[in-house]
Order: C-alpha cells, then sequence, then structure tokens
C-alpha cells in the first residue's frame, strides 16, 4: 500500500475482519487521519501492539474502533505514538466484548480529551494503574466493571491536555460511579466543554469541591449532571478573592466574575441547560437557576410563611390559612399532603 495522509475508514464496516498484521502501517509515516479506521469491524479480535509505531503523525483517531463489538481486549503500548491527536471522540465506544484496558505512558497530550471514549465497553473487568475514580456496588451500564484509572479512564485521557477543548460524555452512563479523587482534570486547562459528563452517573453522591479549578475556559456544561439523582455533595466550585474575602463560585454563578472565567461563557441558553436536572438531592440545590436545572428563580430574601387554624363553618374539621410574605419573591410552589389518623 502506498504511503498516505488520510487513511480514514480504511477498513470500515469489514464485517468479517479478525485481524490485521502488525506491519500493515509500517510505511504510513506521513498519515495524519485514521478517523473510523475499523469502524464496524464487529467480528475484530485482536490488534497487535506495535500496528500504529511509525503513526507519529496522527491527529484525528475519532471512531476508530467503535462498533468492534468482538474486541476482547487492546495491547499495552497500542496509542503511545498518539502524541499529536487532537480528536479521539468516540475512540472505543461500543466495544462491548473489551475486557481489559492498555497500560499507556499517557503521551497523547494534545488529545480532546476522550468524547464517549468508552461509552458502551459493558464488559470491562478492573484496569492497570487504579487510582483516580471509585465504584459503588451494581450494574453500570456503559463501563459495567470499571474500577478506577489514573490520568483519565485508563491512561486513554492525557495526563497533561495541552490543546484538547472537550471532555464532554466521558462518564455519561457509568451508573456505578460513585466518586472520583481529587486531581483527575487538574491539568485539563483547555477545555471548554464538560456537556453530558456525568449524565445519568446514578450513583455518584459526591466530587472533589475543586474538580474544575483547572478548567477556567468551561463555556458549555449542558446536562453535564442530568440525573445524578444520589449527589447529596454540595456541587463543585473554585475558591476566588473578592474583595477581601474569598468566596465560592459554582459552575452557575461563573458568570459573576468574567476577570477569571472570561466574559463569553454559557452564552447560548443550550450551553448550560439542565446541566443539573433531577440533582434534587445536591446540597446547594435550592440555589441553582432553574435555566440550569435547578429550582431558584433569582432571588435571595428568604419568605416567611404563616400559618392560621380556624374551625370551618359547619364542619367537623379546621381550615387552614396561610400567607406567605417576602419582598422579593416573584413565583412559589405549595405542596400539601394529607395524612389520616387512625382513632381507638
Amino acid at each position: 500500500m502506498p504511503a498516505l495522509t488520510n487513511l480514514g475508514s480504511i477498513f470500515n464496516n469489514c464485517a468479517s475482519l479478525k485481524s490485521v498484521p502488525e506491519t500493515f502501517f509500517a510505511n504510513q509515516t506521513e498519515a495524519n487521519s485514521l478517523t473510523s479506521g475499523f469502524f464496524g469491524c464487529a467480528a475484530l479480535e485482536t490488534l497487535p501492539a506495535e500496528l500504529f509505531k511509525n503513526m507519529t503523525k496522527l491527529t484525528n483517531v475519532a471512531s476508530l474502533f467503535k462498533g468492534c463489538a468482538n474486541l476482547k481486549s487492546v495491547p499495552a503500548g497500542l496509542l503511545d505514538t498518539f502524541t499529536e491527536v487532537t480528536n479521539m471522540t468516540s475512540l472505543f465506544s461500543g466495544c462491548k466484548c473489551w475486557k481489559t484496558c492498555p497500560t499507556t505512558s499517557s503521551k497523547h497530550g494534545k488529545g480532546q480529551v476522550g468524547r464517549l471514549s468508552l461509552r458502551g465497553c459493558i464488559s470491562m473487568t478492573p484496569i492497570p494503574l487504579a487510582e483516580k475514580l471509585r465504584l459503588a456496588g451494581g450494574r453500570p451500564r456503559d463501563l459495567e466493571r470499571l474500577h478506577a484509572a489514573r490520568g483519565g479512564a485508563c491512561g486513554l485521557l492525557p495526563g497533561k491536555c495541552e490543546k484538547g477543548i472537550s471532555a464532554a460524555y466521558i462518564f455519561s452512563g457509568c451508573t456505578a460511579l460513585k466518586t472520583v479523587l481529587q486531581g483527575l482534570f487538574k491539568d485539563f486547562e483547555s477545555v471548554t466543554t464538560i456537556s453530558q459528563m456525568f449524565l445519568n452517573c446514578t450513583s455518584l453522591e459526591s466530587l472533589p469541591a475543586d474538580i474544575f479549578d483547572g478548567m477556567k475556559k468551561i463555556n458549555s456544561a449542558g446536562a453535564a449532571f442530568s440525573g445524578c439523582t444520589a449527589f447529596t455533595g454540595e456541587s463543585p466550585y473554585t475558591m476566588v478573592q473578592d474583595g477581601e474575602q474569598q468566596v465560592k463560585v459554582h459552575l452557575y454563578e461563573r458568570t459573576n466574575y468574567p476577570d477569571i472565567f472570561g466574559a463569553k461563557i454559557f452564552t447560548s441558553a443550550s450551553s448550560y441547560k439542565d446541566t443539573f436536572k433531577g440533582c434534587t438531592q445536591m446540597a446547594d440545590y435550592a440555589d441553582i437557576p432553574i435555566p440550569w436545572g435547578g429550582i431558584s428563580d433569582g432571588t435571595k430574601a428568604k419568605p416567611t410563611l404563616t400559618l392560621t387554624a380556624a374551625p370551618a363553618e359547619g364542619k367537623e374539621y379546621y381550615q387552614l390559612t396561610g400567607i406567605v410574605k417576602s419582598t422579593e419573591m416573584k413565583s412559589g410552589k405549595v405542596l400539601c399532603t394529607t395524612k389520616r389518623c387512625s382513632r381507638n
């Protein structure tokens, strides 16, 4: 095969392909794209460790192994030459039989950090360098037995993201994920998108408050925590200097500090829509604005509620009357419940 720069879709949907010779890409030293290279190769079972050894100029490997439903493992070091990669979207998405994760040197430091990289890997077992994630019991939907990782999910996320802009979907649907340890995104300073990052992580209980401290350029977070129904901690925040005091600044408050987080963030409704939808147990849920998925209408003054009870005329029960007063109240909801009392 002659040397090419674009090898995109080279084996796309070769449904009967089971293996590839280790030297197949040996002379492809100038290739910059291998996007969808093995997309839909449902019969592919193994990969040689040095398959990409000479492909040091690759920048786009999006969907490279997407849909390789029979791929059971990836050899250590397979991705070590991906030092210039900027897009690894859906890299292993849908590898349903993948049981082990490669040990890598985490050199691929420019990548679009794993948008859907591991989604659908429902058979994954514990992986090397297990340090960053912690799972609850139960059956996760997408990363079924992923126990932990260092430097991002099993080394596929770069330890330092110099040019990557998207961290969207990384843990989407990891229903057993309970928390992550500090420092997971410490050096991801260029990331701007975290949309659906923890979408439907129904066991997620809390996160380090400073998990996004190094990500001051975030401008899109739609549905990032949507469906995190078990989250009881406070949503992530960054401590900043405001005058003479340090204050917490949550994601939904960043627009109030343009000097720190930029003036052009969360400019469209879709960029923050439903970020915290369904997170009703979250400690600061009452402060999260309605468009962000919370219940706050922007007012701060606390209302007062006065209840009075008087016998209802001609009835055997009392009538309750409630009066709500507030200097800022725009709207409100009243929840009334009844409980039947038994008489002896």
